[in-house]
């Protein structure tokens, strides 16, 4: 069976954590767990939220090509490992949360490997996201830092790629985990019967060719 794989983008502050919490605490999807060599926050757990490895152990993964994509982002780098997709999910959905950046590699990478990759991006104002970050930031540096990189780096971000859905500004945490919920699962509704549709008509052409007259041929 194909494996679908939900990936949520967004600008910082735009809730996408939070959003993929609330799917894994009330739908069924579980976190892949991603690497990082950032320092853990309180109530953090290795191998739960991340797994937490030193900017030495990472760089040697990354030499040895365990990654499916990896970035560095304010001095710290993370990574995706594609054997973060290959455990059992059992009934759920894996869930992950990426930058544009990750985005574009890893749906390139998983889709390769015969995965249903969806991509969806959290569409929310810069206003909203700016205030966000300045409530929720431990130090000035962290949120001039954070305030930066929104009007800078992460402007465009909603255009960066061809995301599979957007959702709608302003929605709520729970509006926008109903409205990717509903998206995602529409979506491997819609692949199933394509792929019914595909083989229907496949077995239809098999069978017509198999009892089709052979052409008598005429000395002239």
């Amino acid at each position: 069976m194909e494996k679908n794989i939900l990936i949520i983008a967004g600008m910082s502050g735009s809730g996408k954590s939070t959003v993929m919490s609330e799917m894994i605490d009330s739908m069924n999807y579980q976190k892949a767990i991603t690497t990082t060599t950032r320092p853990p926050r309180p109530n953090e757990v290795d191998g739960v939220d991340y797994h937490f490895l030193t900017k030495r152990q990472f760089l040697e993964k990354k030499q040895n090509k365990e990654f499916l994509e990896d970035v560095e982002n304010g001095g710290n780098f993370y990574g995706v490992q594609l054997s973060a997709f290959d455990q059992d999910f059992g009934d759920n959905h894996p869930i992950i949360v990426l930058d544009p950046y990750g985005v574009v590699s890893a749906t390139e990478g998983l889709t390769k490997k015969g995965y249903n990759v969806v991509s969806v991006f959290l569409d929310d104002d810069h206003a909203t996201c700016i205030q966000r970050v300045k409530d929720r930031a431990s130090s000035d540096e962290e949120k001039e830092a954070r305030y930066a990189s929104i009007l800078e780096k992460e402007k465009d971000w909603n255009t960066f790629t061809n995301y599979t859905h957007y959702t709608k500004p302003l929605a709520t945490i729970k509006e926008n985990a109903k409205d990717i919920d509903d998206f995602f699962k529409s979506n491997i509704e819609n692949k199933l019967k394509q792929q019914a549709d595909n083989k229907s008509e496949k077995q239809s052409v098999s069978t017509s060719k198999k009892y089709e007259s052979p052409k008598q041929k005429y000395r002239g």
